[in-house]
């Protein structure tokens, strides 16, 4: 019986040796899916990564654009102040001008009628 027993324990040690290791081959076949996965994963981080420097590229790209278009409004906003300074200026001299002609042709006008007056008087003696 003491036999029987140590032949027991011996297959039952043995089973457990021979069945709780795993070979290479199983345990590489085992990690295959998991490889894959994080390949893939790896693939679509490098994929975010690229796009993400890319929308940061273009971003530069709208924000220099923008600065630059700023800039041109800002130039053009000081010319368009420089453009209304002078119309002003030369709407002052246009009044002004006006003004001097109004009064000319009044002046003409007396002078023009004083120069009639004179010529009729000058007829009756």
């Amino acid at each position: 019986m003491n036999r029987l027993i140590k032949l027991g324990i011996a297959g039952l040690v043995s089973a457990g040796l021979f069945t709780s290791c795993a070979t290479k081959a199983y345990v590489e076949e085992q990690l295959k899916p998991i490889k894959e996965k994080q390949a893939k994963l790896e693939s679509k981080v490098n994929n975010l990564k690229k796009e993400h420097e890319d929308i940061i590229y273009e971003l530069n790209n709208v924000d220099r654009k923008a600065t630059e278009a700023l800039n041109t409004a800002e130039i053009a906003n000081k010319k368009a102040d420089e453009a209304l300074n002078i119309a002003k200026e030369a709407k002052t001299t246009a009044d002004k001008n006006s003004e001097e002609i109004t009064n000319l042709k009044a002046k003409l006008k007396r002078i023009n009628h004083n120069t009639e007056a004179l010529i009729e008087k000058g007829l009756r003696k």
